[in-house]
């Protein structure tokens, strides 16, 4: 007699579960890497080196970009050896950093690839910070919302069931930031490397809701945080 071999499922926030077991659908969301670049000799321009895994195709690259002293951003690309592909920044944070930004990206088998990073004027020997997402499944190459603060309580997010949201943080406390208007817990909180860190979270709301950007507590935000929703 043959026995069917049972499978322990394991919760996945690309696929979630409002009351009364209907489900919402919705994109995923991976941390693909971070760094604290070295800006010492750097101008206007900075290629930070991000190692990645085999990418499909429709595949949105997200990025955030922290640097100290506010400068503005005139361009984030993917590869620019290569695929070159311009992200688009998000007009919710506009192009004072930090900022977030995205845009689909070819297919490729992985491994190290540039993300250049532009200024308007000079960011020498300032303080800076990146972080990369990969997310599959959505049904639109942009931002829903988004939100920046650069210190005390930041702005507020709209969420809706179904969506990513992805966030970072450049400050003392090495994790991301907290929302003062919700209970969801992250799907991933990452160390992304001090005093870096990111998140993101998969959630299961029945209805539009406002949440509120905070520090965690105890944190003194240093150079600010990001965040945006994705569907």
């Amino acid at each position: 007699m043959l026995i069917k071999a049972k499978t322990k499922k394991f919760w996945s926030p690309s696929f979630l579960t409002q009351p009364g077991g209907k489900a919402v659908t919705g994109p995923l969301a991976t941390f693909v890497g971070s760094a604290l670049p070295n800006t010492g000799s750097v101008t206007t321009s900075i290629d930070v080196p991000i190692t990645f895994p085999a990418v499909a195709s429709n595949t949105l690259l997200i990025v955030s970009v922290h640097i100290q002293n506010a400068p503005t951003i005139t361009g984030i690309i993917f590869d620019p050896a290569g695929a070159n592909t311009a992200l688009t920044i998000e007009s919710g944070v506009g192009t004072v950093a930090p900022v977030i930004a995205s845009g689909l990206i070819s297919a490729f088998g992985g491994g190290s690839r540039n993300i250049r990073v532009t200024t308007a004027a000079s960011i020498a020997f300032f303080g800076m910070g990146l972080v990369c997402w990969l997310v599959t499944s959505q049904t639109q190459n942009f931002a829903v919302a988004a939100a920046r603060a650069t210190s005390g309580v930041g702005n507020n997010i709209n969420v809706v069931a179904g969506e990513v949201i992805v966030n970072s943080a450049f400050d003392g406390s090495n994790r991301a930031y907290d929302w003062a208007t919700s209970t969801a817990l992250p799907s991933a909180l990452h160390g992304a490397g001090t005093p870096l860190g990111a998140a993101e979270w998969a959630f299961n709301v029945t209805s539009t809701s406002s949440w509120t950007l905070i520090p965690l507590a105890g944190v003194a935000v240093v150079f600010g945080y990001v965040a945006a929703t994705y569907k």
